[in-house]
């Protein structure tokens, strides 16, 4: 999907923008051409030596990233079909939390890390707070009673909490 809306949209780079030098539709393949040993790590122009940085190619990063992401949308999908999308938007609230502590750290995120303002601590516990007081009550399905046995077959749903 991001491939095609990519090839739909590559007319772009042909808009002519302030303080950049301005690509004619003559140069879409040179520019192609150029990306792609960039993305590989080899250097398209003498000069630019951005594209053999240390640390590896964009591939590998981009190979490593997909990684993370697919486990993690992988997890999500379970969390999402084995409780309920509820709970999957607090896995993800939780993360953001613990983000938001752990990006304090410089042995974590290195030299960017930044110690939390009061209004991002004050936000991340009001967002555990409701999280919390979610956690309270057992979940139920609509229109049924979390106290009634249920004889329509239906397996009962997972109450955690309260």
């Amino acid at each position: 999907f991001q491939v095609l809306w990519g090839i739909l949209l590559f007319w772009i780079n042909w808009i002519p923008l302030p303080g950049q030098q301005v690509q004619p539709p003559s140069a879409t393949m040179d520019m192609i051409r150029d990306t792609w040993q960039c993305f590989i790590g080899n250097v398209p122009h003498a000069g630019d030596e951005s594209c053999a940085a240390s640390g590896g190619p964009a591939f590998t990063w981009f190979i490593v990233y997909l990684c993370f992401n697919l486990t993690f949308n992988i997890c999500l999908l379970w969390l999402t079909k084995r409780m309920s999308a509820m709970w999957a938007q607090i896995a993800t609230t939780l993360c953001l939390d613990l983000t938001n502590i752990f990006s304090q750290f410089k042995f974590i995120v290195g030299s960017s890390a930044q110690a939390m303002t009061l209004c991002q601590w004050l936000a991340t516990v009001l967002a555990s707070l409701a999280l919390w007081t979610y956690n309270l009550e057992p979940e139920v399905s609509p229109g049924r009673s979390g106290d009634d046995d249920d004889a329509s077959g239906q397996e009962p749903v997972h109450q955690f909490g309260g």
